[in-house]
């Protein structure tokens, strides 16, 4: 089921890259996190990510602490690796390999992507079950 949840996250983040739905890093997450809800539930954010081997308390502490006061959920993976890769901080070589790896801490989506519905579903699931 990990793997279900990865691959649907991967596709899931870069749709809404590509949409300009996603805000990465702990700037553009913090600000997404609080300028898109407004006290209006159609208006807030729709997931934030974060990565659990963040080496810094504070942050991990910070972004926990925003989206428990928004309201937005907040779904936790375990490598910033992965995450920096899915939200398109990578170089990829001729063949689709990524090579240039940047972490990535947090990410918001701001609106689930329409083109990846059946992967918003899987997403949606888990955090149910997880709940």
């Amino acid at each position: 089921e990990a793997n279900d949840l990865n691959s649907a996250l991967h596709k899931v983040l870069k749709a809404a890259f590509c949409s300009n739905n996603l805000a990465r890093g702990i700037n553009e997450s913090c600000r997404s996190i609080e300028e898109f809800h407004n006290g209006d539930e159609e208006n807030k954010s729709a997931l934030c990510i974060l990565a659990e081997d963040i080496n810094d308390d504070g942050y991990k502490k910070l972004i926990v602490a925003l989206c428990n006061t928004e309201n937005v959920p907040l779904l936790q993976v375990d490598s910033k690796t992965n995450l920096g890769e899915w939200a398109g901080f990578a170089r990829y070589d001729d063949e689709g390999n990524a090579r240039k790896v940047r972490a990535g801490g947090v990410v918001v989506v701001r609106r689930w992507p329409e083109s990846e519905r059946t992967n918003v579903d899987i997403i949606l699931q888990h955090m149910k079950q997880s709940s």
